[in-house]
């Protein structure tokens, strides 16, 4: 090859590796792109994090986000999805079932629980078959079903439409739709548009189930094709209060005038002296920025719709948190003197100035100038929170707009289309830390484990004191806090516990800190527990002062919702405020699930205060209003931050003399709605008062009781055992609790140092157990907390802070006692004996109690063996009578071998037999097979033979009495004889 090609060939190589180098090479940026914060969604927000300390908010006009179960306090948002698969849409706040041998289409509401179902009945009496589908992202079109006629069914964030696409003015112009629909929050809207989204006329009636669309006849080509004809389906209330809501504009005569609240396009502009100072305003939900941040950016931006002319506009904020938009008054009292209010009190101060305003592209979205200075202002006013709706003005109100004849720009809205929708953006730092009140994760009947945490960003947090304030009202009366040097966040924040507590008493509770001021997060509640397990306690209520009274009687009900707190729990009973005028019969109060905050839901428990003498009389008070138990059943666990709701009803009652009082507060109770009922609940009014009632029960979650020894199995190792409770829904009572719970031992850092399985549901001992070589490192009376915990979701615990009293020592005596302490009241609560008194030894565990204290304690039963009812020791017994629980000369450890030894009684436990008999049968199997070969003909001898070291094997490890043993050896040897001697072999 001459000298020039190769070099050519080695310039082109060499040109190959570095392009490709520089096509591979990561390309430097200066922050990594923003990532979102999942756990901050909203269902019209997300949340970033921009690494840069600071964090950006995008608010939507319209719904963006989703759940399954809109009741869960736990599941998080997710984003919608609506294309269609299959015919059906499940990734949105509805589900979408598209019947393709039907026809017909069905929406379910996953809110409110209301279902439509539509279809096409015919296209001007012509009935037509949906057949051959086309699937296309969010829309399925079927082409053709009539002339110059195609169906498409299209899906979106919160509507579903159902529209006919006419091609030519040949198209017939009427359809009829079945539409059935259970429930509300489901509207169906008839609609009409040209290609160039130009309302066109539509005549429609809904009458008997059938709708019936029809489009006006118009002249030929006054029409722009193809023209869409809908019943839109909207399974949210619609954002149109909320977007462009309304539209002002002054008519010229120093009057204003809306196009009302659903108008499709934003406009700022003039346009003719008897319209123009064009403006509106936008309501975002759910803007998460916190009061007092610093604000680094904030725009909107709009997806215009038309742009004509030089156009200057202004951009003011609302202060407070926004209503959605009513009337015409109302927007002019928010946007203040520029529009005919009174005031300017209720915007900021600030304007952003947007002057000459370039022209616009259709469909091109463009962002507004910036606009923090007005933002900055809003969210430090004294009445913004985080999460409150903010609106934002977009306005020529001032009428800055030179008077030339058309000179507007419109933008398009949420009634538009969804996702045209204008959108807020705002970057934030937050300056100071916010105080978070946790749930108690702990408690007892004179103690609480307080827990709390400060959400900031941008680095460590100056905090000198961390704590709680707390007691039996609002106004706390105590506190307690940790001293911190700049305090860094940990993931479970901060904790305390409060000891010296009256049991069953409900204690109101705040989250403290101070790094130069002090401050406080949220206010909660929780009740102490009561002397033992078997006492329930106090969870929600509403214990104001009467104030009046409803009346209940026949089919007169009353109605109160409540929301759970923050820890799981069940429902014994019920404490109502009642009186009663004569004889309204029995009182009956259930408690049941709610949907859409009424009680449709199913009813979990019962409780009756039955009438009981002549005359229906019941034993509540004729003449003052005073507190009632009522016992309910069955005892149903109620999840975490979720709505429930009791009614009671008095069904012999009557208006005129016989009528049951139900007691309201004087206050507002914040966490529920009072309702009546005049059918017998099929609906119900707001009371326009809450009821008075009290709630009792246990902890779903429990861990209490807890003591610790060290050279439980070997020197040096450390048992950890306590009581539990675990009736957590939904897992509770048809799921194995191993594959949801596990105790931990956790230290102050939250580190899990030990862990094993939660072994059964209900109330039992638990333990943990740590070797010597697990607890290297550890202290000896350390601050650790044993918690119970669902792996599944790491939020939902309750945990125990041992005491130095819990720390035992090696006295094992002491286990003993604690065994049966527990015993004595897991007896109780079950309403099962778990004890039994054996002479010479006193009380010991049952068989029942035997298996229920060997599951949750490993090796006790071969440890402390004298607690147990069917063990084995070396005194022998008084008499000649060998009892189950007492033989002579049996030293299993030493015949059998500990693992041997405690696999048997293990066993034994399970079944409720002793080791030994475990033993016993496992010989007595071997024999049989041995036999079973052996006495089968012509082989006798040899049977009989192999026989005999079996059994001399159970004598010496003692699993069979001498006396059986010799029987058998008896029984064996008469059978060789009379086999070899007698029978010749």
């Amino acid at each position: 090859m001459p000298v020039r090609g190769l070099i050519f060939r080695l310039l082109s190589l060499t040109l190959v590796i570095v392009g490709l180098f520089v096509s591979v090479s990561p390309v430097q940026a200066d922050n990594p792109p923003r990532t979102e914060i999942v756990g901050e969604r909203t269902e019209n927000s997300k949340t970033y994090d921009n690494h840069d300390g600071t964090r950006g908010l995008d608010s939507y006009i319209g719904v963006i986000h989703y759940k399954d179960d809109y009741a869960s306090a736990t599941e998080l948002w997710k984003d919608i999805d609506t294309t269609i698969v299959n015919g059906r849409v499940d990734k949105a706040p509805y589900t979408l079932c598209i019947g393709y041998a039907s026809g017909l289409v069905t929406i379910k509401d996953k809110k409110t629980g209301a279902i439509t179902t539509i279809g096409l009945k015919d296209i001007e009496g012509e009935i037509v078959k949906l057949d051959n589908p086309v699937e296309q992202g969010n829309l399925i079109c079927f082409q053709d079903v009539a002339e110059d006629t195609d169906i498409v069914i299209e899906a979106t964030n919160t509507h579903v439409r159902f529209k006919r696409v006419l091609k030519s003015d040949n198209a017939p112009l009427t359809a009829t739709f079945a539409i059935y629909q259970q429930g509300e929050g489901i509207t169906v809207t008839p609609l009409a548009r040209d290609n160039y989204y130009a309302d066109v006329k539509v005549d429609s009636k809904l009458e008997d189930g059938l709708l019936t669309e029809t489009i006006a006849k118009y002249n030929v080509g006054e029409l722009c094709y193809p023209v869409e004809v809908d019943p839109s389906i909207d399974v949210r209330v619609s954002a149109s209060t909320d977007d462009s809501g309304p539209v002002l504009y002054n008519t010229g005569a120093g009057a204003w005038q809306t196009y009302g609240t659903a108008y499709v396009q934003g406009i700022i502009g003039f346009n003719t002296v008897n319209d123009y100072k064009y403006g509106a305003g936008m309501r975002f939900l759910n803007v998460t920025v916190p009061q007092g941040s610093t604000i680094s950016t904030a725009y909107i931006n709009l997806t215009p719709y038309y742009s004509n002319g030089n156009v200057n506009a202004t951009i003011c904020t609302q202060l407070g948190n926004s209503a959605t938009f009513s009337t015409l008054a109302d927007y002019q009292a928010r946007r203040g003197t520029d529009v005919g209010g009174t005031n300017d009190t209720y915007h900021t101060a600030n304007f952003t100035y947007w002057n000459n305003v370039a022209a616009w592209t259709a469909n091109v979205t463009v962002s507004t100038p910036s606009i923090v200075s007005t933002i900055q202002e809003a969210v430090n006013n004294n009445t913004w929170q985080s999460g409150y709706a903010m609106t934002v003005f977009i306005d020529d109100h001032k009428d800055r707009t030179a008077h030339v004849a058309g000179a507007v720009r419109q933008w398009d809205t949420y009634d538009y289309l969804s996702t045209y929708a204008p959108l807020l953006h705002v970057d934030y730092t937050v300056n100071n830390a916010t105080l978070n009140t946790l749930r108690c994760t702990g408690f007892g009947k004179d103690w609480l484990l307080l827990n709390g945490n400060v959400t900031a960003y941008g680095g460590p947090i100056n905090i000198t004191y961390a704590g709680f304030s707390y007691g039996t009202t609002l106004a706390y009366g105590a506190t307690a806090v940790n001293t911190y040097a700049n305090y860094t966040i940990v993931p479970y924040g901060y904790y305390k516990y409060i000891s010296g507590l009256n049991s069953q008493t409900l204690y109101n509770y705040n989250a403290v800190a101070y790094n130069g001021s002090w401050g406080s997060g949220g206010n909660r509640w929780f009740s102490t527990a009561g002397a033992s397990i078997t006492n329930s306690m106090e969870w929600e209520s509403n214990i104001a002062a009467v104030n009046i009274t409803k009346n209940v009687y026949g089919s007169y009900w009353a109605m109160q919702t409540f929301t759970t707190n923050s820890t799981a729990h069940t429902l014994t009973g019920v404490d109502l405020w009642l009186s009663r005028n004569a004889s309204p019969g029995d009182i009956t109060v259930t408690l049941q699930q709610t949907s859409g905050g009424l009680p449709y839901g199913t009813v979990l428990s019962t409780g009756v205060i039955p009438a009981q003498y002549t005359g229906n009389i019941n034993p509540i008070s004729s003449n003052t209003s005073a507190r009632y138990p009522i016992a309910m059943s069955p005892e149903v666990s109620l999840s975490p931050n979720t709505q429930y709701c009791w009614t009671v009803k008095a069904l012999m009652g009557d208006n005129v003399t016989n009528y049951l009082q139900v007691a309201t507060a004087n206050t507002t109770y914040g966490y529920g709605q009072g309702y009546t009922s005049t059918n017998n609940g099929l609906t119900w009014t707001d009371a326009s008062a809450d009821f008075l009632f009290d709630l009792w029960g246990h902890g779903c979650l429990q861990v209490d009781q807890a003591q610790v020894y060290n050279s439980y199995k070997n020197p040096g190792d450390w048992l950890m055992v306590f009581f539990y409770r675990n009736v957590y829904p939904p897992y509770y009572p048809v799921q194995d609790s191993k594959q949801y719970f596990v105790y931990q031992l956790v230290d102050d850092t939250n580190a899990v140092l030990a862990q094993s399985s939660c072994q059964v549901w209900g109330a039992r001992p638990g333990s943990l157990y740590l070797s010597s070589a697990m607890i290297t490192g550890l202290t000896w009376s350390g601050a650790y907390r044993i918690r119970l915990t669902n792996l599944r979701d790491g939020t939902v615990y309750m945990e125990y802070p041992l005491q130095s009293s819990d720390w035992k020592g090696t006295d094992l005596e002491l286990l003993d006692s604690w065994v049966i302490s527990m015993a004595q009241q897991l007896q109780a609560y079950d309403n099962t004996t778990y004890l039994a008194a054996v002479s010479g030894r006193g009380t010991v565990l049952n068989s029942a109690g035997g298996v229920i204290f060997a599951t949750g304690i490993p090796l006790l039963d071969t440890i402390r063996p004298n607690l147990f009812q069917i063990v084995s020791v070396t005194t022998p017994p008084a008499t000649n009578i060998y009892p189950q629980t007492m033989r002579t000369k049996f030293t299993p450890v030493l015949m059998l071998g500990t693992d041997a030894w405690a696999t048997m009684t293990s066993i034994g436990n399970v079944v409720g037999v002793d080791g030994r008999t475990v033993g016993a049968a496992g010989l007595f199997l071997v024999l049989l097979v041995v036999a079973g070969w052996g006495f089968q003909p012509g082989h006798t001898v040899a049977a009989t033979v192999l026989t005999a070291p079996v059994v001399v094997l159970g004598l010496l490890t003692g699993l069979i009495d001498w006396l059986v043993g010799a029987l058998i050896l008896a029984i064996a040897l008469i059978v060789f004889c009379w086999k070899v001697i007698f029978s010749g072999g």
